[in-house]
């Protein structure tokens, strides 16, 4: 097997591994949280600011950190946490990369001890940091929501995991699906009712997603009663779903990161050890299909001959050292030694 190859085997495995990890510890953390709790805060509403301090304690924030998910950045030194695991899916890139120039790899080296730690750390409190800010969002948002206080708690509770985007899509939900319920429409029989739920469905064009607008008119024209509680059910699996897709593409975000950084260093290492030829370069590959992005196409192009081993990629979005590019990129990095 090439090392290439090698490198693909262990990344998709670590990306595998850190969602597993990581998964668990967003359903511990929503778990932790008591609708109830923040449902009484709610209903003690004083202004916005008391109550944002008091939604804050009761969901766990301490100087400025979200305490139910504080365990995805502790552990570092255990390959089983999320740190822990990127640190080891970049050690051992970063091995295989220098291997392909024949140079031992010193796990010394200054290169290394400085990379294992940004890339691993930074990743994961990138992440931790960014659900931290999702959270404020969402209680900042709860405050000025309307609906009941128990339709509102059970709404900041499942934002737990959510970007910013997703939890305001889920909200937007929430207040259509419990406005056309208190609004008669599910009462409406027969043709009458697919009319009426198809006219209002349209209005959400804009505020969510078209599969979510489908959801909504399947849910809505069902025949049979549509209740709060079913309204409730179907936004909870929803939000399970949501968390899962963006804890998906995070972990495939961060395992892409660890890999190509590990390469980066590998080969930096082996040039610092005289293993790497005179005039190697570097070039960026796309994955070569209709989904590539514009952008994205455009660094092959725009780097056509190359760059050194410790020079930035110049990209359409500003200069780069490695993919990712942006969110979901699937471009890679590879080396091609000068001909003789």
């Amino acid at each position: 097997m090439s090392a290439d190859n090698e490198i693909d085997r262990i990344a998709e495995v670590a990306e595998s591994d850190l969602l597993a990890v990581i998964l668990p510890i967003y359903e511990n953390a929503l778990a932790a949280i008591d609708a109830q709790t923040i449902e009484a805060v709610l209903n003690n509403f004083e202004d916005a600011e008391h109550t944002s301090a008091q939604l804050s304690a009761a969901l766990g924030f301490y100087n400025e950190d979200f305490e139910p998910l504080r365990e995805l950045i502790l552990d570092e030194d255990s390959p089983t946490s999320p740190i822990g695991g990127l640190a080891e899916l970049f050690a051992g890139v970063a091995i295989l990369a220098a291997a392909m120039f024949g140079s031992a790899f010193l796990d010394n080296h200054p290169l290394f001890r400085a990379g294992r730690a940004e890339y691993a750390r930074d990743a994961i409190r990138r992440l931790y940091a960014d659900d931290s800010t999702f959270m404020r969002d969402a209680i900042d948002r709860a405050v000025n929501s309307s609906g009941t206080t128990t339709a509102i708690a059970r709404q900041l509770r499942r934002s737990v995991g959510l970007t910013t985007t997703q939890a305001k899509q889920l909200d937007t939900m929430r207040r259509f699906l419990h406005d056309e319920i208190a609004a008669g429409t599910t009462r409406l029989n027969g043709q009458a009712r697919l009319d009426a739920v198809s006219a209002r469905v349209q209005r959400l064009r804009g505020h969510v997603t078209a599969p979510q607008r489908q959801m909504i008119f399947a849910a809505l024209t069902n025949p049979g009663k549509f209740t709060p509680d079913h309204a409730d059910a179907l936004l909870d699996r929803h939000a399970t779903a949501l968390r899962k897709h963006r804890m998906k593409v995070a972990a495939a975000m961060h395992t892409h990161t660890a890999t190509e950084g590990g390469k980066l260093i590998g080969w930096q290492i082996a040039e610092a050890l005289g293993a790497v030829p005179v005039g190697t370069k570097r070039f960026w590959r796309t994955a070569a299909d209709e989904r590539v992005r514009h952008a994205h196409a455009q660094v092959p192009r725009m780097n056509a001959s190359g760059v050194a081993l410790n020079e930035p990629f110049d990209t359409p979005l500003g200069l780069v050292m490695i993919p990712p590019l942006e969110i979901n990129c699937r471009c890679r990095v590879y080396v091609r030694k000068p001909q003789t």
